[in-house]
């Protein structure tokens, strides 16, 4: 279930948030993408398919543009790169399972939540050249 506070609502008690901090930063672990998959698998499917992928993906490009950096264009690439990286067994949908036998797949969670790891990702090339991306 979706992680929620002790009050049963969506907002985060003190307890719940320190649970999600810890997850957050040690997604490399199994035990961080178990949590945070609670959270991307809000219906419940227990898979997210291209269309969860999506619209992500599209939150994070747009939370990029909104902090002014380089415009970076809504493509069905991103998403096919994210279903590279994972090699689910079904192409159409990636599990949890896919994201821990991928060995990437706290890389590939923080991608589709977080602008600024995704921007870094995009731009890598750049980065380890030190060159201004």
């Amino acid at each position: 279930d979706m992680p929620v506070g002790s009050s049963g609502t969506k907002e985060m008690d003190f307890d719940t948030y320190l649970e999600f901090a810890v997850a957050i930063s040690h997604l490399h672990t199994i035990e961080g993408m178990r949590y945070m998959w609670r959270v991307l698998d809000i219906e419940r499917f227990g898979f997210l398919a291209r269309f969860h992928i999506r619209g992500l993906m599209d939150s994070v490009m747009d939370r990029i543009r909104d902090h002014g950096k380089r415009f970076i264009e809504k493509k069905a690439g991103n998403v096919q790169e994210i279903f590279d990286m994972t090699r689910p067994k079904d192409a159409g949908k990636i599990e949890l399972k896919d994201l821990i036998s991928s060995q990437q797949g706290g890389l590939i969670i923080s991608i589709m939540i977080d602008a600024q790891r995704f921007w870094a990702h995009e731009h890598r090339e750049h980065i380890l050249a030190g060159q201004n991306p």
